[in-house]
């Protein structure tokens, strides 16, 4: 009897938590929606508040790091300031799990780390003011379909009670094993970005190429967000065409100014290519002569062209989510630049 009634108990839970997901999913479709990622493992107090005060519906924070030490899964969760507390707003906050699996994983140490990231910084946010609605999964590099099935079955009693989304690039809808792990997401944000891994050549985001792949993704069903990138991004060639580093960061933007680069093509004030010269390193980075660089720098206008003649009609399209927040000073977009952009 008492195991019949226990049995009850967790029925009625399960359906009362499925509930709770389904009419939160029902909030998010039938009007356009805008996201912002915070990709820093700490918050910023100045910076962060700046970001919650835009008019974004969700925003979605990495929730620390996980690596390995000496063969053991270990984890970092997110540094906020002791006394910083988030004033209370509609915010939808989002944790978000990053990149997993490599060669060789560990899962069930993978699991165990998993689970604990999610505790702490779960446990972190809500001290400082924050309610946590959804946790993420940054699916990236090459994916193993069956290893982050398993993972989230084993954390089904962390997840139950939230909101879970997944991060993909449009190049993994072509998988023909993606499917089943499709469905084990609330909601997706497909990131069409500029160096998304699926080109000969060198691409920037436009309206016309995720126009193209919105047709692809309307056959899931799942609802979506329309990822678009806010940032700068430096992508290297060799003399044959062929990606060496998808995107770099340098010092100083100057560096192009000088005799070492050679301007060569161009496409308005956000796309410019350059040919290297002379060789040089930086960091672990080693460029050759005769390289090519690509510097895709958008710009507020250009955002806003590609919001206005992207096709938002689809039924599943929830809006748009930016990535990340320009935490520095070195790109285009500005603080008054993103208020602009995210009005809907």
């Amino acid at each position: 009897m008492r195991s019949n009634l226990r049995s009850v108990t967790d029925d009625l839970r399960s359906l009362f938590i499925s509930l709770l997901i389904v009419l939160s999913l029902h909030s998010f479709l039938g009007a356009e929606k805008r996201a912002l990622w915070w990709w820093g493992t700490g918050i910023i107090p100045e910076k962060f508040n700046k970001m919650m005060a835009l008019s974004v519906d969700d925003v979605f924070i990495k929730a620390g790091r996980i690596f390995r030490q000496n063969g053991i899964y270990k984890f970092k969760s997110i540094v906020i300031p002791d006394k910083y507390r988030i004033e209370q707003n509609r915010t939808s906050l989002h944790i978000v799990i990053p990149y997993l699996f490599k060669k060789d994983d560990d899962i069930q140490g993978l699991v165990k780390a998993v689970a604990g990231l999610i505790k702490e910084s779960r446990d972190k946010l809500k001290k400082h003011g924050f309610s946590v609605t959804g946790i993420q999964f940054d699916v990236e590099g090459d994916i193993k379909v069956e290893e982050y099935i398993f993972l989230m079955d084993r954390l089904k009693s962390d997840l139950g009670r939230y909101l879970i989304s997944g991060c993909f690039y449009p190049s993994y809808f072509k998988k023909k094993d993606i499917r089943p792990l499709m469905d084990r997401f609330d909601f997706l944000c497909i990131m069409f970005y500029d160096y998304s891994y699926d080109f000969k050549d060198y691409r920037m985001t436009d309206a016309q190429w995720i126009n193209s792949q919105l047709s692809v993704l309307s056959e899931y069903k799942v609802p979506f967000y329309i990822g678009l990138p806010l940032y700068g991004v430096i992508s290297v060639f060799d003399r044959k065409g062929r990606l060496k580093y998808p995107q770099i960061d340098l010092p100083d933007m100057s560096i192009f100014n000088t005799k070492r680069f050679k301007l060569v093509g161009q496409i308005g004030p956000i796309l410019k290519k350059y040919q290297l010269r002379k060789k040089f390193k930086y960091k672990y980075l080693d460029f050759q002569k005769g390289w090519y660089f690509y510097i895709f720098d958008p710009d507020k206008e250009y955002i806003k062209n590609i919001l206005d003649k992207v096709d938002k009609d689809k039924d599943n399209i929830m809006g748009f989510s930016f990535f990340p927040y320009p935490m520095t000073g070195k790109w285009k977009l500005k603080h008054n630049d993103l208020q602009e952009i995210m009005k809907k």
